[in-house]
């Protein structure tokens, strides 16, 4: 049987107690310890690895961590520091403020979130919208596609959507996935998620509160570079207790669009959320007041993303129930780094 973990390297981080669990789980999947690293911080860091810096590559093709010029999330902003102080990979800062969420590599341009345009916006050198593209194009050198709307969201449908104040939700990762797969004309396929499909899916109406109209901007927007197809992303609602007799409540999405995407030559593998396996354990939760999810309904939401993504060539795994993210705002993309890549691939 082909060995599907051959072509991968993992680098993982984590506190020095932490290292006999973590060799366990490879040992567990029988991978060899030829096949990642274990790399050491003192520092605490959030689980989502995506957002503190993007991957790059100098003139030489060596690999490079960019940290953006300001990250506050716990202590993430050290993530770089210790990964390239273990591995072949260099570290850098930029001027440019920006989150890895927030952007995506699609062939010879990178996309952008509007949000992190205007978050750059009037600073020194940084005076306009053109400067700001200018200076991400020099960064990656690429030609960027900044990715949402003119006008800001209004704040009464922000409050049902992911905070974006021009853009949907807060990162652009959670709605919009570059596949690596080319039409015959050429154009690459992107996915961008759809809550009408969601709906549809899970045999519901649509929601005014779901703003389909903001999703379909951004396929609008993207249609003029790409062949753009939909994939179902479900608005989700949930209220629990904290601590009685406060509670909280959230908003959030079950989004197939976060995902892990592989091209090699002789295959392509997509790793997809899953959440029809949480349901039981959210019913059975006393903490929790008011739950959406029925295992009917969750099941056919993940038989319908498995079917888009099977439909564009991809063998699909599904992991295991990641509702816990959802809620959390991130999925599977987010709590993973691609440093380098060695074949084609649809991640950015």
């Amino acid at each position: 049987m082909h060995d599907e973990n051959e072509n991968r390297h993992f680098t993982m981080l984590c506190h020095a107690n932490h290292l006999p669990v973590v060799k366990s789980w490879f040992d567990k999947l029988g991978i060899h310890e030829s096949k990642y690293s274990l790399n050491i911080s003192i520092f605490q860091y959030s689980i989502w690895a995506q957002d503190a810096y993007v991957a790059l590559k100098d003139e030489l093709n060596n690999p490079i961590i960019c940290e953006g010029v300001h990250f506050p999330r716990y202590d993430d902003a050290t993530i770089a520091d210790d990964i390239s102080m273990q591995t072949n990979n260099s570290a850098m800062q930029s001027y440019l403020f920006f989150q890895g969420g927030n952007i995506l590599e699609v062939g010879e341009y990178v996309l952008v979130g509007k949000d992190y345009i205007v978050e750059n916006l009037g600073r020194a050198f940084l005076e306009t919208e053109e400067r700001v593209i200018a200076s991400f194009e020099k960064l990656f050198g690429k030609k960027v596609l900044p990715i949402g709307r003119q006008s800001v969201i209004p704040e009464d449908h922000r409050a049902f959507l992911g905070g974006g104040y021009y853009q949907p939700i807060f990162h652009i990762d959670m709605y919009i996935t570059p596949t690596g797969k080319l039409t015959g004309e050429g154009k690459e396929i992107v996915l961008v998620g759809s809550p009408k499909l969601g709906r549809d899916a899970v045999g519901e109406n649509s929601k005014l509160t779901d703003y389909d109209v903001y999703f379909d901007e951004v396929a609008d927007q993207l249609s003029r570079f790409f062949e753009v197809k939909r994939l179902p992303i479900l608005p989700s609602f949930i209220k629990y207790y904290t601590k009685a007799p406060q509670t909280d409540e959230r908003y959030y999405y079950l989004s197939y669009n976060n995902a892990l995407v592989e091209n090699y030559e002789d295959r392509s593998n997509v790793y997809l959320p899953s959440f029809s396996q949480d349901v039981e354990v959210y019913l059975n939760d006393s903490s929790i007041i008011t739950y959406e999810g029925t295992l009917a309904k969750r099941s056919a939401l993940d038989k319908k993303a498995k079917e888009v993504w099977e439909s564009l060539g991809f063998v699909v795994h599904q992991m295991d129930g990641l509702e816990d993210l959802a809620i959390g705002w991130g999925s599977v993309h987010c709590i993973t780094k691609t440093l380098v890549r060695t074949n084609k691939s649809g991640d950015a």
